[in-house]
């Protein structure tokens, strides 16, 4: 008897160790996020991307690690991440463009220990949506936005 509990013991520690461990829950995706204006927003960070980039600077980390910190030391319900592109391309890529920078954002501050049902993303794809001076292109389209929601 005591032969069959130390095999079935080991059968069972031999195949959980093939189970991979359970994924961290999704990051949902909204069209717009709660308190899109300044009202309940507690604090706002800014991240910004090289042209057709979705990888986070070294010089931005600074600046994630500082809204992680914030994050985890206070009350905030919601964190909106919202991702934005600038003119350069088709519509259709700058919203993919600025989903995958929100997404970045957003797993980067789940991996410094922020919990991801606090986080919101939001793709707005071209910063500003037409222009009416023309092709206007700036760095500062380039970003993703974190706002802590009360």
């Amino acid at each position: 008897m005591k032969a069959i509990m130390i095999a079935t013991t080991a059968v069972i520690l031999i195949a959980a160790s093939f189970v991979s461990p359970m994924p961290a829950a999704a990051i949902e995706e909204v069209k717009v996020c709660p308190g899109s204006g300044n009202s309940g927003v507690s604090g706002s960070w800014f991240v910004n991307f090289d042209t057709g980039k979705a990888t986070i600077r070294s010089e931005d980390r600074k600046e994630l690690n500082e809204a992680a910190k914030q994050a985890k030391g206070r009350y905030v319900q919601v964190i909106c991440v919202i991702g934005r592109a600038d003119k350069r391309g088709s519509p259709a890529a700058n919203e993919a463009l600025s989903r995958k920078r929100a997404r970045a954002v957003a797993e980067y501050l789940v991996s410094r220990g922020v919990k991801s049902n606090t986080l919101l993303i939001s793709a707005r794809g071209e910063a500003f949506g037409e222009n009416i001076f023309g092709s206007i292109v700036s760095a500062e389209d380039r970003r993703v936005e974190v706002k802590f929601i009360k």
